[in-house]
């Protein structure tokens, strides 16, 4: 289709011309409205599981994170730093060296987080950091009906475990079982369980105790 030059068109025209959707359309279609009693049914739900505390259930290290989860994700950051260095005539100069370092939103939460778990891991001192392969159970309240990126929040969660000296390497957790709870905007947190795969010393068996047998998933109940 070919226009006059000079000629203006208006956004509502060329929308008519040529069909394109507009934004309020295309959100209707992709993001459905949902109703404040569907919400309040799947809080209702949750709220059981949480009545039976399963956490408490489970052996393991048992450990505990308040406030909001932050998404992991491109949690780095990049700035130029000047240093001196010898060039090729043997004077001094100032070089340029690229530096990574965290955000300083996510390090805030980071260094908080470090100071809440260091006085729960005093009785966990004896095996820190773990070497075997574990299972990590997360029961999250979230502080908002906000869909985040949960994979990002397991990464948030992984960087902590290692700048605590949780775990050696975050590589040894495998098969995360993630359970989201009701909504809590006065208390968000998240209740996590860190399970050994097999009992490899006396000092884990005396602190994690016996393994659960049959499914893991079975340690998360969901009502019927």
């Amino acid at each position: 289709m070919r226009f006059r030059r000079g000629i203006r068109l208006s956004a509502k025209y060329v929308r008519t011309v040529m069909r394109v959707p507009t934004t309020s359309a295309k959100n209707k279609a992709v993001r459905p409205l949902v109703s404040a009693e569907y919400w309040e049914q799947i809080d209702q739900m949750r709220r059981i599981v949480t009545a039976s505390a399963p956490w408490r259930q489970v052996p393991g290290v048992h450990l505990r994170m308040t406030g909001q989860l932050p998404s992991g994700k491109n949690r780095m950051g990049i700035r130029m730093d000047l240093e001196p260095a010898l060039n090729d005539d043997g004077k001094i100069v100032e070089l340029p060296k690229v530096r990574k370092h965290s955000r300083q939103r996510f390090a805030g939460w980071r260094d908080a987080r470090l100071k809440e778990l260091l006085p729960q891991l005093h009785q966990w001192s004896g095996i820190m950091p773990l070497r075997v392969p574990m299972m990590l159970y997360v029961w999250y309240w979230p502080s908002d009906r906000r869909i985040r990126d949960r994979s990002g929040m397991l990464d948030a969660i992984f960087h902590v475990f290692e700048r605590a000296g949780i775990v050696s390497n975050d590589g040894l957790i495998e098969d995360p079982i993630w359970r989201t709870m009701e909504l809590d905007r006065r208390s968000p947190r998240v209740e996590l369980v860190l399970r050994p795969l097999v009992s490899v010393s006396p000092v884990i068996d005396e602190h994690v105790g016996k393994l659960l047998s049959g499914c893991p998933c079975c340690a998360l109940p969901f009502a019927s």
